[in-house]
């Protein structure tokens, strides 16, 4: 109990963490494989422990990295946003619409 096949890991951290890029997953696993040392798809991965904390606080490699990435999406989210703005607007004030619309571009699915 507690663990799952390293070849099942990608579906899990997809439907885990939706809106992550393929990249961003890809560096979950990678870190993920650094932690249990999973050579082969058959490895069995101990999830329970990628969680855990030693005595001074140290996490895990895969869990500093979901740290980072939550850290960072916000302002990447921001910064997308602007770009989106500076392109279709060139500089000019932004009305509400304008923003929402330069939202709506960078991720469709907010409501």
């Amino acid at each position: 109990e507690g663990t799952l096949k390293r070849k099942g890991v990608p579906a899990v951290l997809r439907k885990v963490f939706p809106t992550k890029s393929d990249a961003q997953l890809n560096a979950l696993l990678q870190a993920l494989d650094r932690d249990q040392l999973c050579l082969s798809p058959e490895a069995l991965v101990r999830y329970a422990d990628l969680f855990k904390e030693d005595r001074d606080g140290n996490t895990s490699t895969f869990i500093q990295r979901v740290r980072e990435q939550g850290l960072l999406e916000p302002r990447d989210f921001v910064i997308q946003c602007e770009l989106e703005l500076w392109s279709s607007c060139a500089g000019s004030p932004v009305s509400a619409e304008q923003a929402m619309a330069a939202i709506s571009v960078v991720d469709p699915k907010k409501p």
